[in-house]
């Protein structure tokens, strides 16, 4: 997100630009500075979800307990600092920042594609490295900040543009986030989210003043900066040659030069020496090379803007900006390059859209007696485990149908929340909310449990209570599916083309909880090597447990 390479060069080229500071002293400085008024950070959330993401389990579908404690956590610690919170979550995505949109979902099918390839090679959660923040993580934060009484707030328009402004009209302390567009605008102070260490509440403060002072450059000059690298409106190919351009002459009189930051150094000494020199003098489009996308470089220069500001490269405000929300405008990845790219989506780009509708990753089209067993036994044995007990959870192996069928659910959530607000909130908006009725961890157990045939009686842990709601609850789902026309039995009766793609594992093969292999080329795992047993289509009633019940 942002611009460009901008992260990169402050790290590696700019250090300076980046000082440590203590927000509790901050805050006492604030309070001393403006009585009365209590320090406030402005916090782009949707830069902090995998910030707030601690949890070891993220691939089985969410571990939402855990993940509330985790917010609350951060809370407490910035109240007891005397320091007020504002959260702002995107609401839309612009028209002008679309392509970049769609290339951010395209690229996050392929790295679910990648998640899902290997725990069907491997059987376990991926490292790290591949995290993935679960579904429905942005919607139901948003409710797990106004259930702790925070302010938040959803955009009309860029979350990020609104974040700017609203720190800037309202003298905030400062922005909390992860987005270089944040050294772009002439706002408050500018916070990284992941250098946060809340113990001790300090971070890292990125300063625009002093990026300026290392570029030559003043603040009215970062918009066009950014623009010229790149960032979510200006495609970052549209000035490639304009910049190639500008290093060949940076790098050509100077010695022993660090070509990794270069490209920064070498826009910014153009617009310093050279564009400067001619402001007021030519138009901009005079000395730039926009060709088609002139009407789309003014929009990107205005959207940095906050209300009340004004840019000396732009003389009045272009008519093409303020009709630019209303048409398409052709973008061609470089004007000096003759290689027009058309608005519409490459023959690559569609390839990659049918990529990620695969239906090896597209979460499962039919439920069966053992996922609904598994569904119903979570939700009730949820009710009496911590946060804590949660964490300790331990799975043998990790399934990708059970991955698949959690992030079902959760999605399955955020269209509740909005049927229950469209129709004047029927049901308590609590009793939809991920931590009070699913974690993922213990529906992975409870599905590896019910796939090995457990009794109902294990799967609900033993207990005279949940076991009369299981039936009960098993009951009102399997007659209301069959009013519909869709019976739900045991995936024993299911044959192995089953549109469910029961056991579609791939070519790897997964040991279960019990030791033994499981095949995916088109069989039930069930029936295959040393132990395979037959079960009726309903076992879990069979067998009463002679001892060990509780209430």
């Amino acid at each position: 997100m942002g611009v460009r390479g901008l992260h990169g060069f402050v790290g590696s080229s700019c250090p300076q630009v980046c000082t440590e500071v203590n927000f509790r002293e901050l805050a006492e400085q604030h309070r001393s500075e403006h009585p009365g008024r209590a320090p406030t950070i402005v916090v782009d959330a949707m830069c902090c979800l995998r910030y707030w993401y601690t949890p070891e389990s993220w691939v089985c579908g969410g571990q939402w307990k855990e993940y509330f404690s985790v917010l609350e956590d951060f809370v407490r610690t910035f109240t007891a600092a005397g320091i007020r919170l504002v959260f702002f979550f995107d609401g839309m995505v612009e028209q002008d920042k679309r392509d970049e949109w769609v290339r951010r979902r395209l690229k996050n099918g392929r790295e679910i594609a990648r998640i899902f390839h290997y725990l069907r090679a491997h059987g376990e959660q991926p490292g790290r490295s591949m995290f993935f923040i679960p579904s429905g993580l942005a919607v139901f934060t948003r409710f797990a900040l106004k259930t702790l009484g925070q302010d938040t707030m959803c955009s009309l328009q860029e979350a990020d543009y609104e974040v700017a402004a609203y720190g800037r009209q309202n003298g905030c302390l400062g922005i909390l986030g992860e987005d270089t567009d944040y050294l772009i605008y002439d706002t408050c102070p500018y916070f990284s989210i992941s250098e946060l260490c809340l113990d001790s509440l300090t971070t890292i403060m990125l300063c625009r003043q002093k990026l300026c002072a290392s570029l030559g450059l003043s603040l009215p000059d970062l918009p066009l900066l950014a623009c010229l690298l790149g960032n979510d409106i200006v495609p970052e190919g549209t000035f490639e040659t304009f910049r190639y351009k500008c290093l060949s002459s940076y790098t050509s009189v100077r010695e022993n030069c660090d070509k990794k930051g270069s490209v920064v150094f070498a826009v910014a000494d153009h617009i310093s020496k050279v564009l400067r020199s001619h402001q007021g003098e030519r138009k901009l489009e005079e000395m730039l090379p926009l060709g088609p996308n002139k009407a789309l470089f003014y929009k990107a220069m205005a959207s940095y803007l906050l209300p009340g500001q004004k840019s000396p490269w732009i003389s009045q405000t272009p008519k093409a900006v303020t009709t630019l929300d209303k048409q398409e405008v052709p973008m061609s990845s470089d004007p000096e390059s003759k290689q027009e790219v058309p608005t519409n989506l490459e023959p690559e780009i569609k390839q990659q859209v049918t990529m990620v509708s695969d239906t090896e990753i597209l979460e499962v089209d039919a439920l069966c007696l053992e996922d609904l067993h598994a569904f119903l036994a979570q939700a009730l044995c949820l009710q009496g485990k911590s946060a804590g007990q949660l964490a300790d959870l331990q799975l043998d192996h990790v399934d990708p149908r059970a991955v698949q069928l959690g992030s079902l659910l959760v999605r399955g959530l955020t269209t509740l929340v909005l049927v229950n607000s469209a129709c004047g909130f029927p049901w308590r908006t609590s009793e939809l909310m991920p931590w009070n009725v699913f974690d993922g961890k213990l529906f992975h157990e409870k599905y590896l449990q019910s796939a090995r045939g457990c009794s109902a009686e294990a799967l609900v842990e033993q207990s005279r209570s949940r076991l009369a709601r299981f039936h009960q609850l098993k009951s009102v789902v399997c007659k209301a599916c069959l009013g519909e026309g869709r019976r739900i039995v045991s995936q024993q009766l299911w044959r192995p083309h089953h549109t469910g793609r029961w056991g579609r594992q791939g070519p790897g093969s997964h040991r279960t909880s019990s030791g033994h292999s499981r095949s995916s080329q088109g069989q039930y795992w069930r029936d295959q090597g040393p132990g395979s047993r037959h079960h009726e289509s309903d076992p879990w009633r069979r067998h009463a447990p002679s001892s060990g019940w509780s209430n």
